[in-house]
């Protein structure tokens, strides 16, 4: 089960930290918030697809990126 996702510099998210409930948790907002970024980040984090640094945000500092996930403890 997925417990946190971490998020710096990936897409529109400079900083993102999401603890999710155990039961359920709901990813809602407006129009390009970032709700589609923050399911790519976990798919990145997963399974390094697709490759490359696309996904650093532009204003990055130092053009660092990192998505942490924490699965089952």
């Amino acid at each position: 089960m997925l417990e946190r996702l971490k998020i710096q510099n990936f897409q529109r998210h400079k900083l993102l930290d999401v603890q999710f409930d155990p039961n359920i948790t709901a990813i809602v907002g407006p129009s390009d918030a970032g709700k589609s970024s923050l399911m790519r980040s976990i798919r990145w984090a997963a399974t390094n697809k697709p490759r490359g640094d696309g996904f650093i945000r532009r204003q990055a500092d130092g053009g660092r990126m990192s998505v942490r996930l924490r699965i089952d403890g």
